[in-house]
């Protein structure tokens, strides 16, 4: 697979035991609907990395058409910024996948356990 910025080809690359795709050059990450599911898994996290899903819920959001390609069918993927970040992520309508530029799956992360650590336990499972 090509990295839908640079078109260099993408390795493989772990978070954590689930293996994803990398670019070497500019360190953008392709994860797959699948290795999501497999990460929440290991994370043990209920409701999704992403805090919601981007395939059953995109005509929720506000989405943009991306000037990258899904780098399985080649399709032009849509943008969505995620929660109350600058982070947008690029996804393929088609559900293959997601592509995560350089330092935007450690800004999820972040924005999620900062999430956790400001609400109450009420406000948590509300």
């Amino acid at each position: 697979m090509k990295c839908p910025v640079d078109g260099n080809e993408l390795e493989k690359f772990a978070v954590d035991s689930v293996e994803v795709e990398k670019c070497p050059e500019c360190q953008g990450l392709w994860i797959t609907k699948r290795e999501i599911r497999l990460i929440e898994e290991e994370e043990g996290v209920d409701e999704g990395w992403t805090g919601f899903d981007l395939w059953s819920d995109h005509d929720s959001f506000s989405t943009e058409l991306s000037s990258r390609e899904c780098p399985v069918c080649s399709k032009i993927m849509a943008t969505i910024a995620y929660g109350h970040t600058e982070v947008k992520v690029d996804y393929c309508m088609e559900e293959h996948g997601v592509w995560l530029d350089q330092g935007e799956f450690e800004s999820i992360i972040d924005s999620l356990q900062d999430e956790i650590l400001s609400k109450s336990l009420p406000e948590y499972v509300s």
